[in-house]
């Protein structure tokens, strides 16, 4: 996962990412936060608060492949 500044549109800078051990597939960011449907690994958790260091705070192993993420409250 990469976390792009997007600000300027016409210069895009990588201000930080995170190596998962998977094959991340679908990403959803509410607030602070990155849920990754990272296939085989199921869903992680990413702190996004400081860009520049993205760290995991949780996972869920699921029982088959994760494709896709949607986050309900």
């Amino acid at each position: 996962m990469q976390i792009i500044d997007i600000s300027k549109p016409t210069t895009p800078t990588i201000k930080g990412n995170y190596h998962t051990s998977g094959s991340t597939l679908g990403v959803q960011i509410i607030g602070n936060y990155a849920y990754l449907a990272d296939f085989y690994l199921g869903l992680q958790i990413i702190d996004i608060s400081n860009p520049s260091k993205p760290t995991i705070k949780g996972n869920y192993r699921t029982s088959g492949i994760s494709v896709d993420v949607q986050i309900l409250f």
